[in-house]
């Protein structure tokens, strides 16, 4: 007996997941509130209209319909549904009325609701089925085409209509699930091509593969992410030949309905330069310069400026502290804040599209410090390089590049970063005075 129960309630509770599904494919919550405001106000402001007899309001219906007053014909769909609140066919005639009149985009949600609600209270299939049609019509009209196609697919499931099947399929080729776009992501390490679609894909378990072939590669290597599907694991400077295949599922039960052939070249990649993050200089012991990483780059300009006693404490608290600087706020530092103290190139060994670590010596550059002085690069320095063709850069590598600094005039700097420092004069038995100051360095590939 217990088992029975459970068998009962679980085939109870599949069943209502089910209607739940169907219905959030056919409307959403706004339809839904929608909905329910109409069905309690669509009484109100009937006037006289409210104490008429059933047929009496059916003969004033007909009436305005004859002499094409909308307004009219719409009230009196509204006394014939308060009237009548569970007719189907005085649901659908009051949404057609609502929709008529053009250009009232409350109207129109009263004319969605209302659809919705005469599919709710079709007494069969086939009234079912009309309401379904009309609501699908709605929502095309209005351009919400993902509840359009669900309600008209749903339409055809509980009736045939030749005519609709036609509609249906051409708005399923020129607005259901299809591929929109695809992007060549050629700036990692490890390119890849993603490829977008109109609707989400099926997260979890399934898999691809059987519907996406990649030149060179038995098995691709595949992932999904909402409505993007990569191909990861590709090589910069080669063509890909990928096919996606007729028959690749998405998540609103539409399989791709045509194949799709791409042929694609991942391009090497844009010259790049950044600096590591946060980095220390101590000028006593360890390091005395700053990595500076670049891709396909042989020469980085780079200007050193600093922040005087009198503008630290303020660049400090602003905003611009451990930030990225706008070009304006860089040109006031350059004009009226900071000082240059050097500018000047450093030399990079490029190796194509690999990341290059090339150390820039601080002391080689400014000069000999006080040996407590501390400098202190940010982690996010602002970095726009000039575009070069990446062939160029692979076939000038220099044969021996040097990490010296040479004196040169930059061009107008492309990537900066903000080092503040602190010099420490200790007298024997006090506690160490401080004197702060700052430091700017902007660098361009």
């Amino acid at each position: 007996m217990r088992n029975k129960f459970f068998i009962i309630f679980n085939l109870i509770f599949l069943f209502l997941a089910d209607a739940a599904s169907a219905q959030q494919s056919l409307v959403n919550d706004e339809v839904l509130s929608d909905a329910t405001r109409l069905e309690h106000n669509i009484g109100a402001e009937l006037d006289s209209l409210a104490n008429q007899p059933l047929a009496q309001l059916r003969k004033g219906r007909a009436q305005a319909e004859s002499r094409k007053d909308q307004q009219a014909v719409l009230k009196f769909a509204a006394a014939i549904v308060a009237a009548n609140p569970k007719d189907f066919n005085a649901w659908l005639a009051y949404s057609h009325a609502a929709f008529d009149i053009t250009n009232d985009n409350d109207l129109q949600a009263n004319a969605t609701a209302a659809a919705y609600i005469a599919y709710q209270r079709a007494p069969g299939k086939p009234e079912k089925a009309s309401a379904l049609a009309w609501l699908g019509e709605i929502y095309a009209k209005r351009f919400l085409w993902r509840p359009a196609l669900n309600s008209t697919k749903a339409s055809l499931d509980l009736a045939e209509n030749a005519q609709l099947r036609n509609v249906y399929q051409d708005m399923r080729e020129k607005h259901g699930f299809r591929i929109l776009d695809y992007k060549v992501d050629n700036e990692s390490a490890s390119p890849r091509i993603c490829f977008q679609f109109s609707e989400s894909l099926v997260q979890g378990k399934l898999d691809y593969t059987p519907f996406v072939t990649v030149s060179g590669f038995a098995n691709a290597a595949l992932s999904v992410d909402d409505q993007q599907l990569c191909v990861e694991g590709l090589k910069h400077g080669a063509s890909y030949k990928i096919v996606l295949r007729e028959g690749l599922p998405s998540s609103v039960d539409e399989p791709l309905l045509k194949s799709a052939d791409y042929e694609i070249y991942v391009r090497d990649r844009s010259p790049l330069v950044h600096f590591t993050g946060r980095n220390y200089v101590l000028l006593r012991s360890g390091q005395e310069g700053i990595p500076v990483i670049s891709v396909n780059t042989r020469k980085v300009a780079i200007d050193i400026l600093r922040i005087g006693d009198r503008n630290l404490l303020p660049t400090v608290r602003s905003e611009d502290f451990l930030s990225q600087l706008s070009a304006y706020r860089l040109k006031q530092y350059k004009e009226t804040d900071a000082q240059k103290i050097w500018s000047g190139t450093l030399q990079v060994n490029p190796e194509l599209n690999a990341e290059v670590t090339t150390a820039f010596p601080v002391l080689e550059a400014v000069g000999s410090l006080d040996p407590t002085y501390m400098f202190w690069w940010p982690s996010r320095p602002m970095m726009a390089p000039r575009p070069r063709q990446m062939k160029k850069a692979a076939r000038r590598r220099p044969p021996n590049g040097s990490s010296s600094p040479t004196s040169a005039s930059p061009p107008s700097p492309a990537r900066m970063a903000f080092m503040p420092f602190c010099a420490h004069s200790p007298a024997p038995g006090r506690l160490p005075m401080s004197k702060c100051g700052s430091s700017l360095a902007t660098m361009k590939s």
